[in-house]
């Protein structure tokens, strides 16, 4: 099926793209700005990822891409490291946007507390487990987090309640080196290094989102790393509470996380 967003942004003058799987889902590419903007269950037209509220209607997103600022699309992208070199004070490296509300998942192999990038970040909002780090995402403002390679497990979940008695699972499968140089730092800090997943609360002018990022070691210009291949998988899921919760339990944790 062609999605509505796909149509939007046709008729606000870019090139989507759409591709399907054999067993109906889809997602949604756009060259502008290189993301992957839409990922569609089977026959249905509501996305998984958050998008920019302009793009709700033809004409708001005309304005968005013929304006100067930041066009935050939403979708997932691939950014550079270290953020604070290639991109900051411009503009705020592989991320999700998601829509609000959720929870993140992050399993570990033992109890792994964040470190605080920006924000203030309630400690009631966070849960640090023996096997599982939970932050509880209900962004004011901006806040950011990161976890360090050395403690996580190579998976990132989000889990959301809709409103409508089902619930979205967003699952990021990636592969962390606890041996590699992960060089993106506080900006405040540029010598603590180390962190491969990080999250972000943004509830301000650049919208009402959360952010999924995991970051992959630095590749130098000569030596070993010269080079580097990456490959990370999404896996999707929505469904009732006792549907969410099986998949929880063989991909991320055991412990019971959602109820009808």
């Amino acid at each position: 099926m062609q999605h509505r967003l796909f149509e939007i942004l046709k008729q606000a003058g870019q090139q989507p793209v759409e591709y399907g799987d054999p067993g109906g889902s889809t997602i949604l590419i756009l060259p502008h700005g290189g993301r992957v903007l839409g990922l569609f269950p089977p026959g249905s037209d509501e996305n998984f990822y958050w998008t920019h509220p302009a793009l709700e209607s033809a004409e708001a997103a005309s304005q968005l891409y013929a304006g100067s600022q930041w066009h935050n699309s939403g979708g997932e992208r691939t950014w550079l490291a270290p953020e604070v070199d290639f991109f900051f004070p411009d503009f705020p490296w592989h991320l999700i946007q998601m829509p609000p509300g959720g929870e993140l998942l992050v399993p570990t192999y033992r109890k792994t507390e964040p470190r605080i990038i920006f924000g203030p970040v309630p400690a009631a909002e966070l849960c640090v487990g023996d096997r599982l780090f939970r932050w509880r995402m209900c962004p004011r403002g901006e806040r950011k987090i990161s976890l360090r390679a050395v403690g996580v497990c190579g998976r990132i979940g989000y889990c959301r309640p809709r409103g409508d008695a089902r619930w979205d699972l967003v699952v990021r499968n990636i592969l962390v080196n606890p041996s590699g140089q992960y060089v993106d730092a506080p900006w405040d800090d540029l010598a603590d290094e180390g962190y491969a997943v990080q999250a972000c609360g943004i509830d301000s002018d650049l919208g009402h989102f959360n952010e999924l990022e995991y970051h992959v070691p630095v590749v130098d210009s000569v030596g070993p790393s010269a080079a580097c291949e990456e490959t990370s998988q999404v896996w999707a899921y929505r469904g009732t509470a006792e549907q969410i919760q099986s998949v929880l339990h063989c991909l991320l944790t055991p412990d019971p996380l959602v109820r009808s």
